[in-house]
């Protein structure tokens, strides 16, 4: 190897070393992201009544493989509203966003009555983890509740997007009320996430494996020596 290959290797390794993690989780609020009407529209939409599902299925379609249907969740009730074009555009604006998808035409209005489980996103149509930012902006303000993400809590206070990692495990704590929020959406994509369990750390147990035969034991009378297992032969 030449000074110069060898020159160049050391570049590549140091800049491997200080590169930042893609681990790390972050989220970030903007206040007043939404007017007092926009707030008052999205927060009239009907997401307990019984058209409300039916609403929802025909913005969204249903949930794909593996991910749980919109009657499975617990503390919480979803319904969908159109999305003036020049909202969603907003919301790539002030975020930095680039697009990789269509304008979103609606987005899921969610109430959360009590505290929910903790989760992380994934997208509604594939079950595929949420790797991309993913957003959500309250409809209404509530000192009893607070979003956690990680080690990170924020305040619920209507008219404020947060815009947060969906890998991370996350979840809405509300001692009193309910929160209505608009949302949550894959920022990048533009589309549905939805909640599943966070992956777990711990290995998955397998099958049991079949125990071996015991030794038959001496006849009686024999000479009592232990019984040999026998070798496998080898093929």
């Amino acid at each position: 190897m030449n000074f110069s290959a060898i020159i160049a290797l050391c570049l590549l390794v140091g800049a491997a070393i200080v590169a930042p993690t893609a681990s790390a989780a972050s989220i970030d609020t903007y206040p007043n992201f939404f007017s007092s009407d926009q707030i008052k529209h999205f927060a009239s939409v009907d997401v307990d009544g019984e058209g409300a599902e039916e609403v929802f299925n025909k913005a969204f379609g249903v949930a794909g493989p593996g991910v749980p249907g919109r009657g499975e969740t617990v503390n919480r009730s979803v319904g969908a509203a159109a999305l003036d074009p020049a909202i969603s555009r907003q919301l790539l604006d002030v975020t930095g966003t680039q697009m990789t998808a269509e304008e979103l035409r609606s987005i899921p209005i969610t109430k959360i009555t009590g505290t929910t489980r903790k989760h992380v996103d994934c997208h509604y149509h594939s079950g595929e983890l949420a790797v991309d930012k993913v957003a959500f902006v309250f409809l209404e303000s509530n000192p009893e509740a607070k979003f956690v993400h990680g080690s990170t809590e924020i305040p619920v206070e209507a008219g404020k997007l947060v815009v947060f990692d969906g890998n991370v495990p996350h979840n809405t704590r509300v001692a009193r009320g309910t929160v209505a929020l608009a949302g949550p959406v894959d920022l990048r994509r533009l589309s549905v996430v939805w909640n599943i369990s966070p992956p777990t750390s711990k290995s998955v147990k397998g099958p049991k494996s079949p125990k071996s035969p015991k030794s038959s034991k001496a006849a009686k009378g024999g000479s009592g020596a232990p019984s040999v297992s026998p070798t496998k032969q080898k093929k």
